[in-house]
C-alpha cells in the first residue's frame, strides 16, 4: 500500500493441522522456536523471574542464542527445561499436553508455530507486532514485544484463570480453521477468476 497505488488483497499461507491428540493437559508454559535473539525467549525468562508460579516451563528448539538463554535462566534462578531440537511428532505431544504457548518474537513473517500451537489446543500469548499479531488475530493474548513487565502481567493474569485459558484455546481452534488449505485454495481460485478472461485464453491461437 505504501509503495504501489493498486488494490491489494492478502491471502495467507495455508495450514493443514495435524491429527489432534487426546492427552492430559499439564500446567506447562511451552516455547518452541529457533534460538535467536530476535525470537524474544530472553523476555519470557525475565518475565518469569518476577513471578510466583509452580507451572513448568519448557523451551524447545536449538540455535546460536541457546547458551546465552541457559545462562540467563541460571543467573535469574528461573527453572526452565531446555529440550533442544525436538522431532515434529514429539512437538505435537508437547502442544497437546501444554496449556499455554508463548512466542515473543520481535519480527516474524508468518509464524506457522502459532498455528501449530493453536491447533494443539494451547492458549497462545504472543507479540503484538508483524506476523505474530496477523496470525493470532483475536485468538491470542497480544503483548508489546521486548516488554517483560507487560508479559509478566499478562501471564500472571492468565495462569490464575482456567476459564480464560480455555476460552483462548477455543478461539485458537476456530482461528486455525480459517487457514485450511481448502479455504485458501478457494481464495486463490476466486482471485484468478476475477482477473483472467478465460474466453480470451480459449480463443487465443496456439503457438
Amino acid at each position: 500500500h505504501k509503495s504501489i497505488d493498486v488494490p491489494v488483497r492478502i491471502i495467507p499461507n495455508g495450514f493443514d493441522p495435524p491429527t489432534s491428540l487426546k492427552a492430559e493437559r499439564k500446567n506447562r508454559i511451552l516455547v518452541a522456536t529457533r534460538m535467536f535473539e530476535r525470537k524474544g525467549v530472553q523476555f519470557v525468562i525475565r518475565a518469569l523471574a518476577g513471578m510466583e508460579t509452580d507451572w513448568d516451563v519448557c523451551v524447545a528448539g536449538d540455535g546460536p542464542y541457546l547458551p546465552t538463554l541457559k545462562q540467563l535462566a541460571r543467573d535469574l534462578g528461573v527453572k526452565v527445561e531446555f529440550l533442544g531440537m525436538v522431532p515434529r511428532d514429539e512437538l505435537q505431544v508437547l502442544y497437546a499436553t501444554s496449556r499455554v504457548f508463548v512466542l515473543m518474537s520481535s519480527q516474524e513473517n508468518f509464524p506457522m508455530v502459532l498455528l501449530e500451537a493453536m491447533a494443539g489446543g494451547c492458549a497462545v500469548v504472543t507479540s503484538s507486532t508483524s506476523g505474530c499479531a496477523e496470525v493470532a488475530g483475536g485468538a491470542g493474548v497480544l503483548v508489546e514485544p521486548e516488554n517483560e513487565l507487560a508479559l509478566r502481567e499478562a501471564l500472571s493474569r492468565l495462569l490464575r484463570d482456567d476459564r480464560e485459558i480455555a476460552r483462548i484455546a477455543r478461539l485458537g481452534l476456530d482461528r486455525v480453521a480459517l487457514f485450511g488449505w481448502d479455504r485458501i485454495a478457494s481464495e486463490f481460485a476466486a482471485l484468478f477468476r476475477e482477473h483472467v478472461d478465460t474466453r480470451s485464453l480459449v480463443d487465443a491461437p496456439r503457438r
